[in-house]
């Protein structure tokens, strides 16, 4: 090889190297989150998910494998579900030079039907406020700005790109909405009935109404099952939405009692717009039956 055609080679591998950044590593508690991280993200970052497909964030434990990881990672985002609230103090205690961020930072957190505030006398917790934010796709917008702030502060060099997927991301989300309320429209009753609340921030903002089967973090004994019985009756509800996660026992004996059924929608699923598209769809078959 020609001796100038060599240097010339080895002047763009270099310069190619000298601008490749590392990947940026990022860990979230669910698949949500890591679908939205990787609209923004793309190529440029490396999203770990604690909660995989099928487990549940009220009852997980991380690996020693995904705290060993952790060690390395440049960000955590949390979102406020039950595992985090007995994980991240020993977390932050075992990686203290961890970023830890809050997917919840400027959102006003709504309390959960069904249980009892427990940050009622504190104010300025959110530990018992209802974390499922991601379930409003407007809210959503704002978890993406968040996300925006910190791969520019991650990685400034990228930030032309991560600005564009920001703006592309925002624009399908509004795009999503508009979706879920032409599929809602029209719908006469707005009630319906879940197993567990994950969907309050959705019902609030399509003008909806969740009444969950479990209470207090636990299924319903007699005398609540009758009660339920009476609420669904009263409100012609005979579909009873359920997710994986979670025993479908009690709701399985409630819809049978009622003359009707259990459809499985799952809060936790990755493609976020598809699943949201079901859910509403889910939600509108339910109120005609």
């Amino acid at each position: 090889m020609h001796f100038s055609l060599r240097i010339l080679l080895l002047l763009i591998l270099t310069c190619t190297q000298a601008d490749a950044s590392p990947l940026i590593k990022i860990f979230v508690s669910t698949l949500p989150q890591q679908y939205f991280f990787e609209q923004i993200g793309a190529d440029k970052i490396e999203v770990s998910v604690m909660v995989g497909p099928g487990q549940s964030p009220t009852t997980y434990d991380p690996t020693s494998k995904q705290i060993a990881e952790l060690s390395s990672a440049d960000l955590y985002q949390q979102i406020g579900v039950p595992f985090e609230r007995i994980w991240m103090p020993d977390i932050a205690r075992r990686i203290p030079g961890l970023k830890v961020v809050d997917a919840r930072e400027g959102i006003t957190l709504r309390s959960i039907e069904g249980t009892h505030d427990h940050a009622s006398d504190h104010p300025e917790s959110n530990e018992a406020k209802d974390p499922h934010i991601w379930t409003d796709p407007l809210l959503v917008k704002n978890i993406a700005d968040q996300i925006l702030r910190n791969l520019i502060e991650l990685r400034p060099e990228h930030s032309a790109t991560f600005t564009q997927n920001h703006r592309l991301f925002i624009e399908s989300m509004d795009l999503l909405d508009e979706n879920i309320r032409r599929i809602l429209n029209g719908m006469e009753n707005r009630r319906f009935m879940v197993f567990h609340p994950s969907w309050g921030y959705f019902a609030d903002r399509y003008k909806l109404q969740q009444i969950p089967v479990e209470l207090e973090g636990k299924s319903p004994g007699a005398k609540a099952l009758a009660k339920l019985i009476a609420t669904a009756q009263k409100n012609g509800i005979k579909t009873i939405l359920v997710q994986k996660q979670f025993s479908q026992r009690s709701a399985k004996i409630l819809a049978k009692s009622l003359g009707g059924n259990v459809v499985a929608v799952d809060p936790l699923a990755y493609n976020y717009p598809q699943n949201m598209e079901q859910v509403a769809k889910a939600i509108a078959a339910a109120a005609t039956e």
